[in-house]
């Protein structure tokens, strides 16, 4: 039934055996090792985007809270206004948004002559978009 190998043949079956096992073994290490690199890039994406959404979240409520107050102090009192104005220059208020949008009134209205928070932006902005 069957043949008896002779030692040389049944070296050289050992030899291939051997190769052929150390390519699969070479390649399922090299696809863990992929997995491995995968796993890692798509946890990174998921993290970036979380904070992307962060990010554009507090876009949201830093534009929703300057649209607020822009809406509510167009119906301030003059007085009111330099009244909140004295909080945010004493440091009592620290909202960038709403003095942003209290400047702009007050310069409106000609109590200040100029937005101190808007030469702030424009110099960011300049910064930034060199």
């Amino acid at each position: 039934m069957g043949e008896a190998w002779s030692a040389s043949q049944f070296l050289l079956f050992m030899v291939g055996f051997i190769i052929v096992m150390s390519v699969v073994i070479t390649l399922i290490s090299t696809g863990v090792d992929k997995s491995k690199e995968i796993a890692k890039n798509v946890k990174t994406k998921i993290e970036q985007k979380k904070q992307e959404n962060v990010l554009n979240e507090n876009i949201k409520m830093s534009i929703r809270e300057y649209q607020d107050s822009k809406n509510s102090f167009q119906y301030f009192s003059d007085n009111r206004l330099l009244n909140i104005y004295d909080q945010f220059q004493s440091g009592l208020k620290k909202s960038n948004m709403e003095q942003l949008a209290l400047e702009e009134e007050l310069v409106k209205r000609k109590l200040i002559n100029h937005s101190p928070m808007h030469e702030k932006l424009y110099a960011i902005n300049k910064d930034i978009f060199k």
